[in-house]
């Protein structure tokens, strides 16, 4: 049987933890870190995963991506007559959903699977005023092809976010979007098991299906993870018929609400070993430019 002073460590052990949490890993701590050293540094792999750069390592890759029906150009620009029934209309760099449009063309007029029927009009002041106002995102957009789930017609499919390091997934959330703000969530761990709730952004709710194709999503964003050369990247997916689709690729998804503190501590830790098994390769060079400061 273990004495007490093993089972809860040592004097100095306990001290450390409570005044010193850094010892234990936190994937919200190196979120936090980086996203403050982003506004004082250029990270080299970040510029290059703007919107144009994430669509180029798919390409690399062999992935299917939504098609580009339109260039960037002003929304005020947008030829509505000439593009298809379903499309998505985003900014061209940005994070955010309140400038995402996804629309179906029917009999009644255009209809955003977010909020119902819009206008050109409506489309465009929206995006521009978000754009100005909130700088969220960019005042251009690009047009891309919708992807349809054949089993959600008149829906968003369901968006699948791989929280990844250098190749393991740590978790998986899959979004079951309502309006534009409101969704429901159910949170996965890497081998597809049910971690309950994980985080308290969205309702949980348990009877979101399993995917059709979970090896197949497994793999793309495994795929991904390590061509990136940073120890996180989020790696967001959709399904078609056919299978996986690429959306969306960032290293800064945001921090607006912290993982339970089992999952943190996981996803910290898995963090750290993406993080050594970078330094230990040759050539190896941490992405950070210091002649693009912009103050501190």
């Amino acid at each position: 049987m273990r004495s007490l002073s093993m089972a809860v460590g040592s004097f100095s052990d306990r001290v450390m933890l409570k005044y010193y949490p850094w010892r234990r890993p936190s994937f919200q701590e190196k979120i936090m870190e980086i996203e403050r050293l982003r506004k004082v540094y250029a990270f080299s792999h970040a510029q290059a995963l703007g919107k144009g750069g994430a669509r180029s390592v798919i390409d690399q890759l062999g992935f299917r991506r939504p098609a580009v029906i339109g260039g960037e150009k002003s929304p005020l620009d947008i030829k509505y007559d000439s593009l298809p029934d379903a499309f998505v209309i985003k900014p061209s760099e940005g994070s955010t959903s309140r400038g995402v449009f996804p629309i179906i063309r029917d009999e009644a007029g255009l209809k955003c699977l977010f909020e119902g029927y819009v206008t050109p009009d409506y489309i465009s002041s929206t995006i521009l005023r978000h754009a100005n106002d909130i700088s969220y995102h960019t005042e251009s957009v690009t047009i891309e092809a919708l992807v349809q789930d054949p089993q959600r017609q008149g829906q968003i499919p369901y968006d699948w976010k791989f929280w990844c390091f250098q190749g393991r997934v740590g978790v998986v959330c899959q979004n079951s979007w309502k309006t534009r703000k409101i969704r429901d969530v159910k949170w996965w761990d890497g081998q597809w098991e049910d971690l309950g709730k994980a985080r308290n952004d969205a309702p949980v709710l348990s009877t979101l299906p399993a995917p059709r194709f979970p090896k197949e999503l497994t793999e793309v964003a495994q795929s991904i993870s390590r061509k990136i050369r940073f120890p996180f990247v989020r790696v967001d997916l959709y399904e078609d018929h056919i299978g996986p689709m690429v959306g969306e690729i960032t290293p800064f998804p945001g921090f607006k609400a912290p993982f339970r503190r089992d999952i943190d501590r996981m996803l910290g830790k898995a963090w750290e070993e993406a993080w050594a098994e970078l330094m230990s390769q040759d050539g190896y060079i941490l992405p950070l430019s210091q002649n693009k400061q912009a103050g501190v």
